[in-house]
């Protein structure tokens, strides 16, 4: 049952959504409907910490939702580890207080007891994904039919979820799940199970268990209620929407750049990388005598620049009575003394009596890297930045956004 508390709020966030039918669609993204509501609720958060621009927070609100919106495409909202962080953030929510939408304490309506089996499915399913999910829920119908306590068919899924079906044996309250599914359980006598039917979020087969009736009050709606709720569903919206973010920032970084794709953004882009001052590429040998210099020297010229720090570690390993000391790497002038004095000439050094004699190995780079190896860490940020970009523009042109800029003129003026 613990999985399925995540679901049970997520139908809370939908109903609320419903209940508020004076509000206005300020956008739609991917086909879903964004109220002004919602938007104004992150808008006064962002301006409470972050203070950005009325454009910049636009552009930041719709790069979120199109991230969820692809989270859900990958179906990482059905991992494991998305639905037990979810699970965490329903229970903080089922301690906080809440006011009914109706205005007045929720006892004073029906309570209703029900078995309800569910099979959740992302608003991405395909049509063929949520015809099997039907036939699979057609089947445990035909069973109950034919004799099985519905009661207990639900009891062995609130704790184990084989085949996706997720149990729970609750007392529901109105305004407190999905349109379809609400409608669902009031059209429904005490006793009676319900064919299979579809909402936005999964396949249900519900049956009312018992139904104590209670002087329902019939009080107007309080708008002051309906906004403390309204604030914390946004909340739980946004929380899990920044959750399904990083679950997609995770899969995406995981993604390995290869050693091509950086070379050819390197090249590409190669005057952004562009130094102010010379640089030196290579090893400063410190020798003990001549010899050892013109050895070392001749045995790194013939191995690639990467493997010198080992070949001068394995030389001193079979002469150990001419140990060499290498400085090996990427040297801007004025930052190391031997090189500035044997490679750019200039600058004092005085060699140690013990390594009497310094020779420089590798070369000169005086306009900027010849190699994206030469700046690895900025061109793979820089190269993750571009991709992230990519993939942005990937997502507006698979999820359409259409603005309604009347509605947008009127957040926080109506």
């Amino acid at each position: 049952m613990k999985k399925f508390i995540a679901i049970t709020l997520f139908f809370f966030v939908w109903t609320t959504l419903f209940a508020q039918t004076d509000d206005e669609v300020l956008m739609r993204i991917g086909g879903r409907d964004i109220f002004r509501s919602e938007f104004e609720y992150a808008y006064n958060k962002n301006e409470a910490h972050n203070k950005m621009l009325m454009t910049e927070f636009t552009q930041s609100f719709i790069h979120l939702k199109l991230q969820a919106l692809e989270a859900e495409s990958r179906g990482l909202d059905t991992l494991s580890s998305f639905r037990e962080k979810m699970d965490k953030l329903a229970i903080r929510f089922r301690q906080m207080p809440s006011v009914s939408p109706l205005g007045g304490s929720e006892n004073t309506y029906p309570r209703t007891k029900i078995a309800h089996l569910f099979i959740y499915l992302p608003q991405s399913a395909s049509a063929r994904t949520i015809k099997l999910a039907s036939q699979k829920m057609d089947s445990i119908y035909r069973t109950v039919s034919a004799g099985t306590v519905f009661e207990e068919c639900v009891r062995q899924y609130v704790s184990e979820h084989p085949e996706g079906l997720y149990g729970e044996l609750v007392t529901w309250r109105p305004n407190r799940t999905m349109e379809e599914v609400e409608r669902k359980i009031k059209s429904l006598q005490v006793g009676e199970l319900s064919r299979p039917f579809v909402s936005p979020a999964g396949v249900h087969l519900i049956q009312v268990l018992n139904r104590e009736e209670a002087g329902q009050d019939r009080r107007t709606a309080d708008v002051s209620g309906m906004k403390t709720d309204g604030k914390q569903t946004y909340l739980l919206m946004e929380l899990r929407e920044t959750l399904l973010r990083e679950a997609l920032d995770n899969v995406l970084n995981r993604q390995s750049l290869t050693s091509e794709q950086l070379d050819s953004y390197f090249k590409k882009h190669k005057k952004k990388y562009a130094w102010e001052l010379p640089h030196y590429k290579g090893c400063v040998l410190h020798c003990k005598d001549k010899s050892s210099a013109k050895k070392v020297r001749k045995l790194l010229k013939k191995i690639p620049q990467g493997r010198w720090t080992e070949a001068v570690e394995h030389y001193n390993r079979n002469h150990p009575g001419k140990t060499v000391k290498a400085e090996c790497g990427l040297f801007q002038i004025g930052t190391n003394p031997a090189v500035d004095k044997v490679v750019f000439k200039q600058g004092v050094f005085l060699p140690s009596s013990k390594y009497p004699y310094v020779i420089a190995v590798g070369k000169k780079l005086k306009k900027g890297p010849d190699s994206y190896m030469d700046v690895y860490r900025q061109v793979e940020n820089d190269y993750k930045s571009f991709r992230e970009t990519e993939e942005e523009g990937k997502r507006l042109k698979k999820y359409k956004v259409e603005i309604n800029q009347e509605v947008l003129k009127t957040v926080n003026n109506h």
